[in-house]
């Protein structure tokens, strides 16, 4: 049996309960869309290309996140940090993927701290490297190509700590793990 080169959402997300005062739903008429899109299509499926017999949207009409409802045995393609009300991800279930979820996908770690106002944890995660992602190309740059453990990188807050306190704790982490001259020009 092959290994897959990636871990599907529905494998991530497994670990973790979202309460339902975190769960939030799109208006109903998205939510009608959604419903008849499959997961891992986006708005695409309304097309008359796609042989819909009612078609909504032309054919590339738009951008490839709008209506996007992610498959659970696939990766999440993307988070944006200022999404639309029709922008996806949307969970397979048709509804909203709530903070802690995204940042799961995204690769951060368990208990990463995210800023409690939805829209700021979004906009956080959406503008981030995905730590695994980061953890990789400082690997491969420093010619180690071993697999960081993400949790071991430090973790920035936001409004908790400040840019240079971050510096100096990810120059220090690298040092622990690479050595002393891993910063060196």
């Amino acid at each position: 049996m092959t290994k897959s080169p990636w871990v599907g959402a529905g494998d991530v997300l497994n670990t973790v309960d979202v309460s339902d005062e975190d769960l939030q739903h799109p208006d109903e008429e998205t939510a009608e869309l959604l419903d008849e899109i499959p997961a891992g299509m986006n708005y695409q499926y309304f097309t008359e290309k796609m042989g819909h017999p009612d078609p909504q949207f032309g054919w590339r009409t738009k951008f490839s996140d709008y209506l996007r409802k992610a498959h659970p045995d696939k990766p999440v393609k993307s988070v944006l940090a200022s999404p639309g009300y029709r922008t996806g991800p949307f969970h397979w279930d048709g509804r909203r993927f709530a903070p802690r979820e995204l940042a799961l996908l995204h690769s951060f770690p368990h208990g990463f701290d995210l800023p409690e106002a939805t829209t700021v944890a979004r906009e956080q995660i959406g503008n981030a490297v995905p730590p695994e992602l980061g953890a990789s190309v400082v690997g491969a740059v420093l010619g180690t190509h071993e697999q960081t453990d993400a949790e071991q990188l430090p973790s920035p807050r936001r409004g908790r700590t400040s840019h240079q306190t971050y510096r100096e704790r990810t120059e220090r982490r690298l040092k622990e793990l690479y050595g002393d001259d891993v910063l060196d020009d």
